[in-house]
């Protein structure tokens, strides 16, 4: 396993202005986000060592709405193993606000 993507929520909105993705990932330096609520390819840069955590906000230019479905593509630009990569499709959540 190198990339998990574990969850995707809305953020601001409504409708959400951006789909924040969170995933882990092994052995990877550079991870590269999509989705298909956006045109726009997301640069995260990871720690290296053994599991790591990272989340990063995409934005939804394409104004999907809380409950849509998302699919999130992000692959490893830079790392062991270069060229890895995952898909999810998952459910925005979207929180309530106060």
């Amino acid at each position: 396993m190198a990339i998990m993507i574990t969850k995707v929520s809305g953020v601001g909105g409504p409708p959400p202005t951006h789909i924040r993705v969170e995933s882990t990932v092994t052995g990877c330096e550079t991870v590269h986000v999509s989705t298909s609520c956006s045109t726009k390819l997301v640069q995260v840069s990871i720690l290296t060592g053994s599991l790591n955590q990272w989340s990063v906000n995409v934005p939804n230019d394409k104004n999907c709405g809380c409950g849509n479905p998302v699919t999130v593509t992000a692959y490893c630009s830079l790392g062991t193993p270069q060229e890895t990569s995952a898909t999810a499709t998952l459910t925005i959540v979207c929180c309530p606000t106060v």
